[in-house]
């Protein structure tokens, strides 16, 4: 059961870096891609003897639809970090978050040092940084090393 846990865990790294290369060239998070992200984070949490953490995405869910209503993130920004959280336990989510406010921070400077027209014009891909906290934080928080 190990083995299949690191397997699914690889797989979400690499939809979070093909969603991650989707958001830098077309600022769109495609659906489809969350719904099979969805499948893959529900099965390796159900795998690890843990339910999915609805309280917690519903939480990060309103607080960021708030954001998003007051055009400070993108839509799909909202419904990947509120996937991303149903792997998590409520205090891992504000780690998780914190984590991802720091790295799109850096994002955001990168973004503006080396491609500064786009960045102004069609904003932050911030699904690369959200996607890079998910893989940087849940290793550390749920054994599958």
């Amino acid at each position: 059961m190990e083995y299949l846990i690191k397997v699914i865990y690889i797989l979400v790294a690499l939809l979070l870096l093909y969603i991650s290369v989707k958001d830098i060239t077309t600022r769109i998070i495609s659906h489809t891609s969350l719904i099979f992200l969805i499948f893959l984070i529900a099965s390796m949490t159900l795998m690890q003897g843990k339910i999915p953490n609805i309280v917690a995405a519903f939480s990060v869910f309103i607080i960021l639809f708030i954001l998003f209503i007051s055009n400070v993130i993108g839509g799909g920004d909202v419904k990947l970090l509120t996937v991303l959280s149903l792997s998590f336990s409520n205090a891992t989510v504000v780690t998780f978050i914190l984590t991802t406010l720091f790295l799109g921070g850096l994002v955001a400077i990168t973004g503006l040092i080396g491609f500064r027209k786009n960045v102004i014009s069609n904003g932050v891909p911030y699904a690369v940084a959200i996607s890079l906290a998910f893989v940087l934080i849940y290793p550390t928080t749920h054994a599958i090393y």
